[in-house]
């Protein structure tokens, strides 16, 4: 019975898995603000946007608001093979990858955390702070991740 579970779990998942259908990137017309090319760093944001499609980055827009106002540039492409350049109009396909580097991110801290949380409690055994590490570790167990999720973005 358990072989038969763990083999029709492997079949569902092997069809319910499929490539991902991402439509390649198509040119947009940005309604450029006159603004952005008044900004006091307009240039120093555009040289290093260029630094970093040198340095191998297929694409990438950059939009900055601070003190001195609004600021949009981009550089690279979009669509390498199509030819489709860079703008900051341009929907970024970013896909899963950012999930696999928050998740990766997510267990490092964890386990980094825990540990040296929980070697401290064992040096400081049955002291307050071993009983407030203990209690922290008590609460982040306790309540649902829903709630801790957002509490911790």
């Amino acid at each position: 019975m358990k072989h038969s579970l763990i083999f029709g779990a492997m079949i569902l998942l092997g069809v319910a898995c499929q490539k991902a259908d991402i439509p390649s990137s198509s040119t947009c017309t940005l309604v450029s603000d006159p603004a952005w090319a008044q900004h006091p760093r307009a240039e120093t944001y555009q040289t290093i946007i260029d630094q970093y499609v040198a340095l191998g980055l297929p694409g990438i827009s950059l939009y900055i608001q601070d003190e001195d106002g609004e600021w949009a540039g981009s550089g690279g492409m979009a669509d390498i093979e199509a030819g489709v350049a860079f703008q900051p109009c341009t929907v970024s396909k970013v896909a899963s990858i950012t999930k696999m580097f928050v998740g990766t991110l997510a267990m490092l801290l964890g386990i980094t955390g825990g540990t040296l949380l929980g070697v401290f409690a064992g040096l400081k055994q049955n002291s307050p702070a071993d009983y407030g590490v203990m209690g922290l570790a008590m609460f982040g167990i306790s309540i649902p991740t829903f709630v801790t999720g957002p509490i911790l973005i």
